[in-house]
């Protein structure tokens, strides 16, 4: 038997040290670090210290999303709404806060924000995948910028939502041009009776991996599919 603690004890070690962080220091750790997804290709561009940091912004990032203070989190994370739109770790922890407190703010910003405001309010209701947000995302669809254009097909598609699929079947891509995957996509994730009926079937055949994403149908269904 050794006492010497394995690696999965260590990380479990080092992220209790993260959750146990205030939450301004965590949301500093998040919105300055360099943008990239992945530790190795900021490595690469940016050298040891800068995968560190992307590294650093997701351990902050699970300690945020475990906080039950959601109206505190909302608070210390919306300064910081107009940096750069291309921070994952920033919309995900916006996204981990209730759609009752979140949703209405980050439409207004979608609404009459600057570019970078606009854009990381529609990721971050992309990634929450509100349903309450449906009716009013549609209102930015058509957008005369592309880009929000095509982030707000992208977040509407995620809110599984009746209002959602009936928005963009029949979306014109001739008058309002976005990306035909873009598209592609949205539509498939609010077609949720069919979308979950394949995923039923994958699950079924004994497809892994699966499950969160078959949970989140099942409860998109039940909430907003149901009774139609």
């Amino acid at each position: 038997y050794s006492s010497t603690p394995n690696i999965q004890q260590m990380a479990q070690s080092a992220q209790r040290a993260w959750d146990n962080k205030p939450l301004e220091e965590l949301v500093q750790t998040i919105v300055s670090a360099p943008v990239a997804t992945d530790w190795r290709e900021a490595q690469m561009a940016g050298g040891v210290q800068s995968g560190a940091q992307v590294k650093q912004a997701w351990s902050a990032l699970e300690a945020i999303q475990k906080r039950t203070d959601s109206q505190a989190v909302f608070d210390a994370l919306i300064p910081h709404i107009n940096i750069a739109s291309s921070n994952l770790q920033y919309q995900r922890a916006l996204a981990s806060v209730g759609e009752d407190i979140a949703v209405a703010p980050l439409l207004e910003f979608v609404k009459s924000g600057q570019q970078n405001e606009r854009l990381n309010a529609l990721k971050a209701l992309a990634e929450m995948h509100a349903g309450t947000a449906a009716e009013g995302l549609v209102a930015f669809i058509h957008d005369d910028d592309q880009s929000i254009r095509t982030e707000a097909v992208r977040a509407l598609g995620f809110t599984g939502h009746p209002i959602a699929h009936n928005a963009l079947k029949d979306y014109d891509r001739q008058q309002y041009p976005i990306n035909a995957t873009t598209l592609g996509i949205a539509q498939r994730w609010c077609n949720v009776p069919d979308t979950l009926d394949e995923f039923r079937r994958r699950k079924a055949k004994g497809d892994l991996g699966i499950d969160e994403t078959l949970a989140r149908l099942e409860n998109q269904y039940a909430t907003y599919w149901q009774d139609i």
